[in-house]
């Protein structure tokens, strides 16, 4: 009898990339997540329609979704769950990227006054993931006979930091951010073959040079070759 194969303990996001918001795949994935928080009835997701992406948050859980319509389907500005979920059926909604956010204190933007602690409305605050270490690709081996075939994936957790990050993955294909006019807007970077993005906690004057022991506010991920977008939170 052949053994069962070794599996990774952790959770792939690419999975859900080209899936509808009706999806089988994606009630499934959602439901696993939620079945591990302390909500008794989980809330349903907040619903941002625009004209050209839809955007379901799950705050709850950490996550955002977004969904790229196409066969001239045009959601407008009062579009309801169901009704994204009825244009998911019909083909014209898919899923285009999907954000995990960091609800770590040490990932919060800073606030303005920095004699006072940084502080959220209940409606903006993002819940812990309930299923780390989320698994983000690796680099396609090298020519090198000491790369592996198959090199495993980065396991990301609230507490990686862009070095450590940064040692796995190489140097990002772009970067940006960083502004000292804009302090909570963190340095990104972004690993446009393998469809990762992060932002980081580092902003303002010397974020650059503090970027590397910086942990992580948000992981986009996206089709590997494409380019990132920053959700709907």
């Amino acid at each position: 009898m052949a053994a069962d194969k070794p599996t990774r303990p952790g959770t792939e996001l690419h999975a859900l990339l080209g899936l509808s918001p009706s999806a089988p795949q994606l009630a499934a994935f959602l439901s696993d997540l939620e079945s591990s928080t302390s909500h008794p009835a989980p809330p349903p997701p907040e619903v941002k329609p625009y004209s050209d992406i839809v955007y379901l948050n799950y705050r709850h859980i950490g996550l955002s979704l977004s969904f790229a319509p196409s066969a001239g389907y045009r959601p407008s500005p009062t579009s309801s769950l169901d009704d994204i979920r009825r244009e998911g059926d019909a083909g014209r909604l898919k899923c285009t990227g999907v954000d995990l956010y960091n609800h770590d204190a040490a990932a919060r933007p800073p606030p303005r006054d920095k004699g006072k602690a940084p502080r959220q409305r209940a409606e903006d605050r993002w819940e812990r993931f309930p299923a780390y270490p989320v698994l983000l690709p690796s680099p396609s081996s090298s020519a090198s006979s000491s790369s592996p075939a198959n090199p495993a994936p980065f396991p990301l957790d609230p507490t990686t930091t862009g070095s450590s990050l940064l040692s796995h993955l190489g140097e990002p294909t772009r970067k940006g951010g960083g502004s000292s006019s804009t302090p909570a807007l963190g340095i990104w970077t972004e690993w446009t073959p393998l469809g990762v993005m992060v932002e980081w906690a580092s902003s303002g004057l010397g974020a650059w040079d503090k970027g590397g022991e910086s942990t992580w506010r948000c992981v986009s991920v996206f089709e590997p070759g494409g380019g990132g977008a920053k959700g709907g939170a």
